[in-house]
């Protein structure tokens, strides 16, 4: 037996595959309107609007599928994210952003240790 969490082995998998439930026609991606960021600023490093879909954001739906806070998938995501923001930061013209993207991260993962 192994101890690994299967993201892909559970029910909602297969009801969300299932999109008979689905009612209207389905918009082509032209139809949807790209928000202008610029006009509406976000916490672009703790709660970026662009991670926020369906009133859940990304990192919630992401440590749900790979286990919780005390699985090791999990937090191998966030230290892979600690590591991207510090080894992108002098590059992409926003250092101070990207350090406080992997502050964010760095705090997520202490928080995985601290119950």
């Amino acid at each position: 037996m192994n101890n690994y969490y299967d993201p892909f082995d559970n029910d909602a998998l297969t009801a969300n595959a299932n999109y008979s439930h689905m009612t209207g026609k389905i918009r082509s991606h032209e139809s949807f309107q790209e928000p202008d960021y610029e006009d509406n600023p976000s916490d672009m490093v703790n709660h970026p609007d662009h991670y926020m879909v369906g009133g859940i954001e990304a990192l919630t739906v992401i440590e749900a599928k790979l286990g919780g806070k005390s699985n090791e998938m999990y937090r191998g995501y966030l230290m892979g994210n600690i590591m991207k923001y510090l080894m992108r930061s002098p590059y992409k013209g926003k250092r101070v952003e990207d350090l406080k993207k992997a502050e964010f991260y760095l705090h997520e993962l202490l928080d995985c240790f601290n119950g």
